[in-house]
């Protein structure tokens, strides 16, 4: 678990379905956490929380979300389910089918981003004052965000 605050962890199954190895990070504002490198078809279990942003990248990266290869949020229901990373085709149906939608009991959204612009862009999440950096997202790809109902994100 990363930082000093003490939340209850979970196990969530993740499995690297990419065809290529991979390496799972989580960071925070400060800090950058290599979690495991993945072998094509490896299964692991790792310890983590509810919010915990996990994120894939090619081998040797350093955690760079310039590399990213998909990113997200860790939900309660992933104790069950798991997380699997597929390849980039797979992926956007794995996406759309897993990420996005509003719990209505607690009004979490999960939507996604497609970038279209022809620029790598920067995304924050509006705070009302100069905005929380959620990321990079490259031209022509997609970004998974966790919000509320009501809030908004700028680039």
């Amino acid at each position: 678990v990363n930082g000093d605050i003490k939340r209850k962890t979970i196990k969530v199954s993740i499995e690297n379905g990419s065809g290529k190895p991979v390496e799972l990070w989580s960071d925070t504002k400060e800090s950058v956490f290599f979690k495991a490198s993945l072998e094509d078809k490896e299964k692991i279990i790792i310890e983590t929380y509810v919010g915990e942003k996990l994120y894939f990248t090619p081998i040797n990266s350093g955690g760079s979300h310039e590399h990213e290869i998909y990113s997200t949020f860790i939900k309660k229901r992933d104790e069950k389910e798991g997380i699997t990373l597929y390849d980039k085709a797979k992926m956007k149906d794995y996406i759309k089918r897993k990420d996005i939608g509003c719990d209505a009991s607690t009004g979490r959204c999960d939507v996604i981003f497609a970038n279209k612009s022809g620029k790598k862009l920067k995304v924050f999440w509006d705070d009302g004052k100069s905005g929380l950096y959620q990321g990079v997202l490259a031209n022509l790809d997609e970004m998974t965000m966790h919000t509320h109902i009501g809030h908004s994100f700028f680039c």
